[in-house]
């Protein structure tokens, strides 16, 4: 893109009036317009480096293997806190991989949410199907990659949820410029398992967001949040200007004489109220206290299974940009935790961080070495 760039601009004239506009400006950017531009005036709707204060942003400690059935239950919430009848407000939800976004896409459908997935794989005639079914809103949850919601421009995203955590801050601020956009309101949510928090923690303090640290709704407070809007929706109904019909009302005072009253009404409010698409998920009780590790505290090491299985997924702030290859990252890696080359599964470069699975019965061991400090490398971390 910048080669593109710097050669359609040593193609203009020397007399012009250039306008370079951006999401963000990062520094090889800003001096890219150094070099065309002179005395330019900065235009922002934000200022540079601060947060937009209108996203809302919220974390929950979420173990990894459970990821999914959280984010059914905070799907479920948003439903049963919205006022019935209304449209349902568009997601935006963020996964690692393109195969990820069809598992995702694949697993909402099957639980009764609308949802289509969004990547690089899908054929042009699909994504822009997809793309004008979510701007539409018939598509009210989109499941994307990075590289596939670059871009994406739909002021009426109301939620991003961060199903994988983010790389770094930059990605974190791209994903969360999707939600409150055009003066709105949005919420960012970031789903977090124990053995990262620490990580996304200082990811989000170099973003310079200011985070609300939550407990995943439990299958209980779900249930009760759908029985509430099924009394607030009565409610309104009894409370409503429209007056019921009269056939009705001849019914009900038949009834009335027939049946106790008590038991007539609670029948009624059992066959009228309203049901989640789906089940919500019971989570494992014991998650570790996020208000704790907010405050600073070590969450526990937690070994979770890679795409094979068996593997335990790590972290290294060592990616594209700073030169990373998989033959660098397999020496390093290998060094630094004191395991052979056969112990790692895949690997995969980001622009700033790395993303690599090591067997799960050296994992302990390999977490235990590669997070010592290394004198050659001080500031590579291993997560």
């Amino acid at each position: 893109f910048r080669e593109e760039l710097e050669a359609i601009l040593d193609g203009m004239p020397s007399e012009r009036r250039t306008h370079l506009v951006a999401a963000t400006f990062a520094p090889e950017v800003r001096r890219l317009a150094d070099r065309y531009q002179k005395d330019p005036v900065f235009v922002q709707g934000t200022k540079l480096g601060a947060a937009n204060e209108d996203i809302e942003h919220v974390a929950y400690i979420a173990r990894f293997h459970e990821r999914y059935d959280a984010l059914v239950n905070l799907l479920l919430m948003a439903q049963a806190e919205s006022e019935p009848d209304t449209e349902a407000a568009r997601t935006l939800i963020f996964v690692r991989t393109r195969a990820d976004t069809a598992e995702v896409a694949e697993q909402l459908l099957r639980d009764g949410f609308q949802a289509q997935p969004l990547s690089g794989d899908l054929p042009q005639a699909q994504r822009t199907r997809t793309l004008e079914g979510f701007r539409s809103g018939r598509v009210p949850l989109l499941v994307a990659t990075d590289v596939a919601a670059r871009g994406l421009d739909v002021p009426e995203v109301a939620t991003v949820v961060h199903l994988d955590p983010p790389t770094d801050s930059e990605v974190y601020t791209h994903r969360s410029g999707r939600t409150g956009r055009a003066g709105r309101k949005g919420r960012s949510v970031i789903l977090v398992p124990p053995q990262t928090q620490r990580r996304v923690q200082r990811l989000l303090s170099d973003a310079k967001v200011t985070v609300s640290w939550r407990d995943v709704p439990t299958a209980d407070k779900v249930r009760r949040a759908f029985l509430k809007q099924t009394r607030r929706s009565l409610h309104s109904a009894l409370t409503a200007e429209v007056a019921p019909e009269q056939a009705h009302l001849d019914y009900a005072a038949r009834l009335l004489e027939e049946h106790d009253p008590v038991r007539l009404v609670a029948t009624l409010l059992a066959r009228t109220e309203l049901e989640p698409p789906c089940e919500p998920r019971e989570l494992s009780p014991g998650r570790p206290d996020p208000l704790s590790m907010a405050q600073g505290s070590a969450p526990p090491s937690e070994p979770r299974s890679g795409p094979e299985g068996g593997f335990v997924r790590f972290f290294i702030n060592y990616g594209g940009r700073q030169g990373a290859a998989p033959n660098r990252i397999l020496a390093l890696v290998c060094r630094r935790g004191g395991i052979d080359g056969n112990a790692v599964g895949s690997i995969d470069i980001r622009d700033n961080g790395t993303t690599f699975d090591v067997r799960s019965d050296v994992a302990v061991q390999f977490e235990a070495a590669a997070q010592r400090p290394d004198p050659r490398e001080p500031k590579l971390r291993i997560e």
